[in-house]
């Protein structure tokens, strides 16, 4: 019996946890990467926000782990260069290969 209440246990620690973010490319209407765009990764019902930039190749990688008790919490990632508007997508569930595109803010 205490072999299972520890195997148990075990088990609801590593349930209790999950990835966020994804992985592509940030890029203007004309199909150009952006080199050092921000993406701003917020999770809700957390403290801390965590801003990332994108390579020369405007390609971006997040991946975070979070709690997921009582239930995993949503999150947003907002994309975002001077000079064009900002785009915020959802970041659960993971969004894998995507191209986001930020378009000129003409002002």
């Amino acid at each position: 019996m205490k072999l299972f209440t520890y195997l148990f246990f075990i088990f609801c620690l590593l349930a209790c946890e999950g990835f966020i973010g994804g992985s592509g490319v940030v890029k203007d209407q004309d199909g150009n990467p952006i080199a050092d765009a921000q993406l701003l990764l917020r999770i809700r019902g957390n403290t801390l926000d965590t801003i990332l930039y994108t390579d020369s190749l405007g390609k971006y990688q997040i991946r975070w782990l979070v709690r997921c008790v009582p239930k995993c919490p949503t999150a947003e990632i907002k994309f975002f260069q001077k000079g064009y508007n900002s785009n915020v997508v959802n970041a659960i569930p993971k969004i894998r290969d995507t191209t986001i595109i930020l378009e000129e803010n003409i002002q």
